[in-house]
């Protein structure tokens, strides 16, 4: 997906929470807390009291642009879910939307996941919770810090998801397809047809 319409929204990060976004937690998702990071995030909410919000959009769905308008509300995105944990999507479509809306993110550093690429000078990757605490507490208590932060990862952001970023890497995924169909539909021909039928 591409994120235009969320590069373009205001942010105010007015609440001046946390946000994690998890969707099925208690419907589809592995039971293992510490699989979803939830063994994190209950730390983090007894670390932050009354700062921090769990999305979960299997209980209340919001479409593309109320999520860009929640991204905008809060200061801070934190990510702490494994996506599919064997590297075969290694980032969160959440964690790509927080970083096009202009947030600070803070995401776990896992085997096989890519996170890291996206975070410079906008946010911390690692499993170090004190360095967690430390982010987002900076970003809760110094506005002029989130506000750089947010700067930052709305530069990654448009340099990586925007369409004038994606448009080059989606025709060069179907220009492959088209070569792929081309040769496929003359290596029929050629053996449909007989040499002395040409």
């Amino acid at each position: 997906p591409t994120y235009g319409p969320i590069i373009k929204i205001r942010r105010t990060g007015k609440n001046g929470k946390a946000l994690f976004v998890l969707a099925g937690k208690d419907k589809w998702r592995p039971k293992d807390p510490s699989y979803l990071g939830l063994d994190l995030w209950e730390r983090l909410c007894e670390r932050f009291p009354g700062k921090m919000y769990h999305h979960d959009g299997s209980i209340n769905y919001k479409t593309g642009k109320q999520m860009a308008e929640m991204f905008s509300e809060f200061r801070v995105f934190v990510n702490l879910d494994t996506p599919y944990g064997d590297g075969e999507r290694s980032l969160t479509m959440a964690f790509t939307e927080a970083l096009c809306a202009g947030m600070p993110v803070v995401a776990r550093d896992l085997p096989g996941l890519s996170y890291r690429e996206y975070i410079e000078g906008n946010g911390v990757c690692t499993d170090d919770f004190e360095l967690i605490c430390k982010f987002i507490e900076g970003c809760l208590c110094d506005l002029p810090f989130a506000r750089m932060c947010s700067a930052r990862s709305r530069e990654i952001g448009r340099a990586e998801f925007s369409l004038e970023a994606l448009r080059p890497k989606y025709a060069e995924i179907v220009k492959r397809a088209q070569d792929v169909f081309h040769a496929r539909n003359n290596y029929m021909v050629r053996a449909v047809i007989p040499p002395w039928g040409q």
